[in-house]
């Protein structure tokens, strides 16, 4: 079999899994009483989605001679796979389930965005051997600010349906709002600690760039100010008691500019040739 077919295949059939899961997750959070028929059959495709989405990337890094951590289409989906296991392992007293609904959907896009986005080569001016570290790093730190932001809509949606005095709705196993909040918190600060590593080590080029694109230039900035609002929220936190809604809140815009800038080296590797 040709080895783009084989690629493709996997790619389809991961997005399947995906896909059912996501639809398997809705029927269960949608269902009064909730379904541990669909629950099981989520968990099941979606552990199934995380393993072909493994298989593309060994298969294509095989195949073609790519090394995953060095290139951002391919360390992406080796997040999205963290983030799925992590996702996977929390413990069912959590009540993570409708966690899935944020989860699943955001691994089905990057799937697809890490398999139809051209690989671009690395400027030979860039390459070191710091440079899987500060991949894989800013991309595992990604991860888990996926499931932070997904625990923290997850709270702010809660705490709506509190004040609306619908608590008992449909909608009433998404886990309490002070269990919501601390899952929210160790995610953004295991996220956190991969991100440092990649900030500290991104540093290594940002003198080589000074004459770079807009795009670089901006990718760069928007890097640093993401940190900057992740570690806002973390000593705002600690110091000020920052809790709830408004951690919440900083969380999910920190969450919205680290997407922007995936979506910059996204955006650059959809400009190179195929």
């Amino acid at each position: 079999m040709e080895p783009r077919l084989a690629s493709d295949l996997i790619v389809s059939a991961a997005a399947a899994a995906y896909a059912g899961s996501s639809a398997a997750f809705f029927v269960h959070i949608s269902t009064r009483g909730g379904s541990s028929r669909a629950t099981g059959l989520a968990r099941t495709l979606l552990w199934l989605g995380a393993v072909l989405q493994f298989a593309f990337v060994v298969h294509y890094g095989v195949v073609f001679r790519v090394c995953p951590m060095k290139t951002i289409n391919l360390a992406i989906s080796l997040a999205v796979v963290v983030m799925c296991v992590a996702y996977l392992l929390v413990p069912k007293t959590f009540k993570a389930d409708a966690l899935g609904l944020f989860v699943v959907p955001v691994a089905l896009v990057f799937l697809i965005a890490s398999r139809f986005i051209g690989l671009p080569d690395v400027p030979l001016n860039l390459r070191n051997k710091l440079l899987p570290v500060h991949i894989s790093t800013n991309v595992l730190g990604d991860a888990f600010f996926v499931l932070a932001s997904g625990a923290a809509a997850m709270y702010l949606f809660q705490e709506h349906q509190l004040k609306a005095k619908r608590g008992a709705s449909v909608f009433g196993r998404i886990p309490p709002l002070d269990t919501l909040d601390t899952a929210a918190h160790r995610f953004l600060l295991i996220g956190f600690v991969f991100m440092t590593v990649g900030a500290v080590t991104g540093s290594v080029w940002v003198s080589k760039l000074t004459m770079g694109t807009t795009v670089e230039m901006l990718r760069i900035m928007l890097g640093y100010v993401t940190w900057a609002v992740f570690s806002c929220v973390l000593l705002l936190r600690s110091t000020l008691g920052w809790r709830g809604k408004r951690a919440a809140y900083g969380t999910l815009a920190g969450f919205v500019l680290s997407m922007l800038v995936v979506a910059l080296y996204l955006g650059r590797a959809g400009m190179e040739p195929r």
